[in-house]
């Protein structure tokens, strides 16, 4: 996913940057991209959808679903549970280092 390499660069590109900020900056980097593809794929499916004919009707919306969720996926939850998880990585690190 772009939001994942992005922050992947963006790690590399400043390690010294805390990591919620390198986060938050990826996001926003990539937001728009990412909404942009997003509608400019879904606006075909729905004229398919819509103008297409019944047999390939089925198909299209399935595929509008799918370009929804995974946006939304991308977005609202895969980036939320990858920063936890590195978080919580980050400290067991911690811990372990003091020992």
């Amino acid at each position: 996913m772009v939001i994942f390499d992005r922050i992947r660069e963006n790690l590399a590109l400043h390690p010294s940057d805390d990591f919620k900020s390198t986060v938050n900056k990826s996001l926003n980097a990539t937001l728009t991209r990412t909404v942009n593809t997003s509608v400019s794929t879904l606006l075909p499916m729905l004229a398919i959808a819509f103008f297409g004919g019944e047999s390939i009707r089925g198909l299209s919306v399935a595929l509008c679903l799918g370009v929804l969720i995974g946006t939304y996926a991308s977005i609202m939850i895969g980036t939320p549970i990858m920063f936890d998880a590195e978080m919580r990585s980050r400290k067991k690190a911690a811990a372990a280092k003091k020992k």
